[in-house]
């Protein structure tokens, strides 16, 4: 990266939200916040922003809509076009769920956080 490079990272946090939709998706773990940003000036950038962008609410609809994506199988690829379908569907509503609670949401609660990090 660039000196005054921007990176925007996503994670999902707190090991308690794991669920089969991690499985699904190819989730190794999910993180501590405090520790994944400690993790992130480590490696040489600045965290400027720190904001957790997933709810309890979210993580519900986001099981069920895995569920319905994944049908009979647990293998992500096997999924068959319509079921990938409905799970490019069931992003773009949890996008909205996702900016309808950004505000309700907090760093203990939430199940993703995004960091913007600058490399200095």
């Amino acid at each position: 990266m660039r000196n005054n490079g921007i990176a925007i990272i996503t994670v999902p946090t707190h090991s308690y939200y794991w669920n089969s939709d991690d499985d699904f998706v190819g989730h190794l773990r999910r993180f501590n916040p405090e520790t994944f940003q400690e993790d992130i000036k480590e490696s040489g950038l600045r965290v400027i922003a720190n904001k957790p962008i997933g709810s309890r609410i979210e993580r519900l609809l986001t099981i069920a809509l895995v569920n319905v994506a994944k049908g009979k199988t647990d293998k992500p690829m096997e999924a068959g076009r319509l079921k990938l379908a409905l799970f490019a569907l069931a992003n773009s509503v949890l996008f909205n769920v996702i900016k309808l609670f950004y505000y309700l949401n907090t760093k203990k609660s939430s199940s993703i956080s995004l960091f913007v990090a600058v490399k200095d």
